[in-house]
């Protein structure tokens, strides 16, 4: 490392094997080419683009870097629990670099009105007891949208969200048609290449979150962080975090907009290398390795003696001797999984208008399918139960049954 200047020590950033095999070239052509045809129909402005997603803020978050003398072996930090409790957290930021006011979904199931008094102003509260989003919670989110956005047939809104199962009920789709928003997803796995929130603007959001509970707890010693504080310790943040500057570049650096297309190079694609044919080249051994040295070697001191070869002759032949590093030991493959592990090619995920007629239609199928084999099932439950139950009966029961008869 002293010797190589241009060599530093990093570490990795970690991303999961479904993230780093999902982001490949053909999903995202295929979202870009979506988001094209959608602005071409609509002609959508800035100021008509907006992002959807979620994350989850507990009480309890990664303890924030702070100053301490050299030397110090141990610094210790108070928290409010050893796992804290999930709220989630539901941000809307538009292409232009505005935020609509949040949307909180807490973990309660009544009396949770009083806990947006210290919020950010004019944000939802919506009560689940699992603290996810949901279906229903979901339509009432898009009714959030159509309140600040103020969408109607004049004014269209494009609404680029995960494909998540809430984003994608029968619920939720006609109300977005009726209020004129475009859903368009995202293929599964990319949101943390293509999504504007994940790019650019949670990260901040998170770690300034994370300074202010710990704030928080250093400013009322021997009090707990509940759910209720949430809203007041996440306004500073989010007024922070989603400025301008973040959320516009949080949709030009994807490419979302200004529409880029070529927004990615082949080395962001480069961990699907491991699913493309398996290489028919074989490790070079040892032995292999050691005689084409020696080829190497003889070369060079015939090319010492005799000067007046063919100096084109000798690199062709040098270069037809060259061994690449993948030659000698090739990169690794992802075995052929068998066709039963797969899903049906129709039911895979990809980038979806979701309020387009088609795929109104193909959810609509899809719910008929499910409720089919639901009313199947609890017909076969309904067969067992008439069928007479068998009952032990002692062998004197039985003995007394016969005589009688």
């Amino acid at each position: 490392m002293k010797r190589n200047s241009t060599l530093s020590l990093r570490k990795p950033e970690i991303t999961n094997l479904a993230r780093g095999l999902g982001f490949n070239k053909a999903r995202v052509d295929k979202c870009f080419g979506n988001f094209k045809s959608v602005l071409e129909k609509y002609k959508f402005i800035p100021d008509q683009i907006f992002n959807l997603d979620e994350t989850g803020i507990t009480t309890v978050l990664s303890s924030p870097k702070v100053v301490a003398p050299k030397g110090k072996k141990q610094i210790g930090l108070v928290a409010s629990a050893e796992r804290g409790e999930l709220v989630t957290y539901v941000e809307i930021i538009g292409a232009t670099g505005n935020a609509l006011s949040p949307v909180y979904i807490f973990p309660r199931v009544r009396n949770i009105e009083d806990y947006l008094e210290d919020g950010p102003a004019l944000s939802s509260a919506f009560e689940k007891k699992s603290g996810w989003m949901t279906g229903e919670l979901f339509v009432k989110t898009l009714e959030h949208i159509v309140k600040h956005t103020r969408c109607n047939n004049e004014n269209k809104i494009l609404l680029p969200i995960d494909n998540h199962k809430s984003h994608t009920t029968l619920a939720a789709i006609p109300f977005a048609r009726e209020n004129r928003i475009v859903l368009l997803s995202f293929p599964p796995h990319t949101s943390h290449k293509l999504q504007p929130l994940d790019v650019e603007v949670f990260g901040p959001f998170k770690g300034k979150c994370a300074v202010s509970l710990n704030d928080w707890m250093s400013s009322n010693p021997g009090r707990t962080i509940t759910v209720k504080h949430v809203p007041k310790l996440t306004k500073k943040p989010f007024l922070e975090a989603f400025s301008p500057r973040n959320i516009t570049s949080s949709f030009e650096k994807p490419g979302i907009w200004p529409l880029n297309s070529l927004a990615f190079n082949d080395e962001d694609f480069d961990a699907t290398l491991v699913y493309h044919k398996q290489s028919t080249a074989k490790p070079a051994n040892a032995q292999v390795i050691r005689k084409m040295i020696i080829r190497w070697r003889n070369e060079d001191e015939s090319e010492m003696l005799d000067l007046n070869n063919n100096e084109e002759t000798n690199v062709v032949s040098k270069s037809s001797t060259m061994l690449s590093p993948e030659s000698v030991r090739p990169l690794p493959k992802v075995k052929k999984q068998k066709k039963a592990l797969r899903r049906p090619k129709a039911n895979q995920g990809k980038s979806r208008v979701y309020t387009s007629t088609p795929e109104k239609r193909r959810l609509e199928e899809i719910e008929e399918e499910k409720m089919a084999k639901q009313k199947k099932k609890a017909e076969k439950q309904k067969e067992k139960l008439k069928k007479p139950s068998q009952v032990n009966v002692s062998p004197s029961e039985w003995f007394n049954k016969n005589e009688k008869n």
